[in-house]
């Protein structure tokens, strides 16, 4: 890097916007190093500039670009941890010299700045960008001391009211009793937003379970809720959404003052309009998010001593770093830790990084089930044999055997085989985006094998070709989104093989859930990966107010005390600095610390498992001395998640889970949801059996999904819901189909407490 980013900094006296954004151009080149580059690369990025550039001044977007790229070089420039991209942006090379991203485009050939940018789309080019989650009013304040505290806000969100809250309000309203309250909202229908009964939760949930009819029917007062569901419910605050105005932002609506508005307790100035009607007045909009994982990186890099620039410099070829995704070590690691994402890595073994893009659109519900997933699997390992359809298709799906996987191929092979305009093209973009089905696509169907005709190409394989491109594109990611967030698990993995300790200690410091954080626990030690490291408990002297890296492991802090929040946490911390706690009972001299208090912070820094990490290991191993006695009429649990196998092949097994969550899913929403078609009651067997139940299990070897399907429902219904999440064991005979995945089936189960 051979200028400053100082150099960069926007200039106080007014200038002409488009050679203002040049300049910036051109100082990027050099900063990134581009003058370096071969004589053909410079001669054929420059290109890429000029022709970016030329769409980017010919639509007038030339703000928006100076704009965004001045806040967030400002913010990187203060340390700020800045995500590389997030979605189309990331095929910009402008964006990546003006340092907006941290994705060099040219480095991926399937990415199409059209996807972006196209030439016939007017519209401004949305680019959302990811913080660190505790440093993001940063960005805000940037703004306002350039623009001005009147000229800078963040959007409102309008919040309905839905099954939970409904319930919740009316209850508190007319004080009704908790305990019933809560027993019958656990078994509200969840629905997507896109479902046409999304609305009518708590009708259908009064209508499908007798007890919660029951408990409706004693509280009458219940029955408001179905007025409530469905209407907007309060104002509130986007936290990303932020606003910047050429004039006063009272000027375009009407505004309100807004106080203890995030983690940092901020005073804000909220628009009463949301992001589409924002962006109808001619606000400028960034979409500002906070990740967690950009805080968690943030405070890795501050234990290590690393500045952000040398995080950006990691190569994204790192060997160690691609054998930990080849070998599917990914807990902790962002996208990657899922369940079904650490299936497919440990399928397909990716050893490049252009892999982990694949796995990211892989590992997805469409391609999963359509087939795709497993084609492309097969290919890979050469357990299936390649078959191209049209040269021409093989040459654009070449780095992806030979699949369509990504929107941008799609939008390709309109252009090169339908001969489609960018005009159309745009229309496919719109309907993979909006995900409007195989009805909007094929509207197009006769342009496309006009092209496609005009270059030799018979009808039949133009069908073909159609048929492949209309399937993916009901699922297709862009490859865009994909490179930029493989980049930022990449990153996450770095640290976890270089500096372990510093990754769990920063992880554990920034993962609230508690199931999230007992699985890094296990990771930790993990035999299956070659780790023991420690999870230590909180100890007088050595812990901090946090998790902190130590010899052999990572040591909790005063936090990770049940009932001490993060002030007293921070008072601990400060006390034992100017005073130093030698032990427990040092505490008490602490204003609030009483003797029973520090007993009780004695007794769980003094449990042999604080944290629950082997509470299932305990419960298996109780339940299965429990189930020796054949006399219990149970049989003995002989499997465990990991024998389950990926395969296409059918197996049985018994196996023993605790519950740790359960979705009632209902056949005619799901294909309305998946197909936006009602399906035909006459069509298949039994309509009136349209319920069935996914429930998420884990045993000491890893997460696993079970199925009662809609015929076993009814008979084990009862039973299912009234199994208690995060409690108990659900023992199964259990089978797989021969089909790609590690989903259970459920012939026969019972339910078992392990207290």
């Amino acid at each position: 890097m051979t200028a400053s980013a100082d150099e960069m900094d926007i200039l106080d006296t007014p200038v002409d916007s488009v050679e203002l954004l040049w300049e910036w151009c051109r100082l990027g080149w050099k900063y990134r190093g581009f003058d370096e580059l071969s004589a053909d690369k410079r001669k054929e990025w420059g290109e890429r500039v000029e022709y970016e550039m030329n769409l980017i001044v010919s639509k007038d977007f030339v703000d928006y670009f100076l704009v965004l790229s001045d806040v967030v070089r400002k913010a990187k420039d203060q340390g700020v941890a800045v995500g590389p991209a997030r979605g189309s942006a990331a095929a910009s090379l402008v964006c990546f010299l003006i340092r907006i991203t941290e994705v060099n485009p040219m480095l991926f050939p399937l990415m199409l700045f059209e996807r972006f940018i196209a030439p016939d789309r007017n519209d401004e080019p949305d680019i959302d960008l990811d913080f660190e989650d505790d440093r993001r009013d940063e960005v805000r304040q940037i703004m306002i001391a350039k623009y001005g505290e009147d000229r800078v806000g963040n959007i409102g969100t309008f919040t309905r009211y839905r099954g939970k809250n409904s319930i919740d309000d009316v209850a508190r309203v007319y004080n009704l009793p908790r305990a019933e309250i809560n027993a019958a909202k656990e078994f509200l229908v969840e629905r997507s937003g896109g479902d046409s009964r999304f609305d009518a939760s708590i009708q259908d949930t009064v209508d499908l379970f007798p007890q919660v009819k029951d408990v409706f029917d004693k509280y009458p007062e219940l029955y408001k809720t179905l007025i409530l569901e469905g209407n907007y419910k309060s104002f509130g605050v986007h936290a990303a959404g932020l606003v910047v105005g050429a004039d006063h932002l009272w000027k375009y609506v009407a505004t309100y003052g807004r106080d203890n508005v995030g983690k940092n307790k901020n005073s804000v100035q909220v628009l009463s309009v949301d992001k589409y009607d924002g962006e109808h007045l001619g606000l400028m909009k960034l979409d500002a998010l906070g990740l967690q994982t950009m805080g968690m990186i943030r405070i890795a890099l501050d234990s290590l001593g690393m500045s952000l620039d040398e995080l950006y410099d990691i190569p994204m070829d790192d060997q160690e770093t691609l054998d930990a995704f080849e070998r599917a070590d990914v807990a902790g690691i962002f996208q990657f830790e899922g369940r079904t994402m650490k299936l497919v890595c440990e399928e397909l073994k990716p050893k490049s990084f252009m892999d982990l893009a694949a796995v990211n659109a892989l590992a997805r519900p469409g391609p999963l089930h359509s087939g795709s997933t497993g084609e492309y699997i097969a290919i890979r390992h050469k357990r299936k044999e390649r078959v191209d359809i049209h040269p021409l298709v093989a040459k654009i799906c070449e780095p992806t055997e030979g699949q369509i996987i990504y929107q941008e191929q799609i939008l390709q092979i309109c252009g090169d085989i339908g001969k489609l305009p960018w005009t159309h093209r745009s229309a496919i973009r719109k309907i993979i985006s909006s995900k409007k089905g195989e009805g909007a696509f094929n509207a197009l169907w006769q342009q496309f094998y006009e092209g496609a005709a005009s270059q030799g190409i018979d009808e039949y394989t133009a069908k073909e070709i159609w048929k492949r491109m209309v399937t993916a594109g009901t699922y297709a990611f862009n490859v865009a989104h994909c490179v930029s967030y493989s980049m930022l698990g990449f990153w996450a993995m770095w640290l976890k093989v270089h500096h372990p300790l510093e990754f769990y200690a920063a992880q554990l410091h920034k993962t609230e859930d508690v199931e999230k954080r007992v699985v890094l626990m296990r990771d930790m030690g993990s035999v299956k990966f070659g780790r023991d490291f420690k999870v230590l408990p909180p100890k007088p002297g050595l812990s901090r107010a946090t998790w902190v890296p130590t010899k052999g492991g990572v040591r909790a802090g005063f936090l990770q005390i049940p009932g001490v929040g993060e002030a007293r946490a921070k008072q601990i911390e400060e006390f034992d600095n100017d005073v130093g706690i030698v032990k427990w009972s040092d505490l008490t001299s602490i204003s609030g610390f009483g003797p029973k208090t520090v007993e009780k912070i004695a007794a769980f820094a003094d449990d042999d498992d604080p944290f629950d990490i082997d509470k299932v290991h305990r419960d298996v191993a109780s339940i299965k001395e429990f189930l020796k006695d054949n006399d219990h009429g149970m049989p003995f649990p002989r499997s465990s998640a990991e024998d389950v196998p990926y395969e296409a092949v059918r197996w049985k097994g018994i196996i023993l889970g605790r519950l740790r969550n359960r979705n009632l899913m209902d056949l005619f929403e799901n294909h309305r949801s998946r197909s936006g078609e009602e399906l035909d009651p006459k069509s298949i067997k039994s309509p009136d059996l349209k319920d069935s139940m996914t429930l998420y299990l884990e045993d000491e070897t890893a997460l696993f999904t079970a199925k009662v399907n809609r015929f076993n429902y009814p008979r084990m219904k009862e039973a299912l819901w009234d199994a208690k999440i995060g409690h108990d064991y659900i023992l199964a005979r259990t089978f797989s189909y021969p089909s790609l995945g590690k989903t259970v089936h459920i012939e026969e189960m019972w339910i078992i407490d392990p207290d």
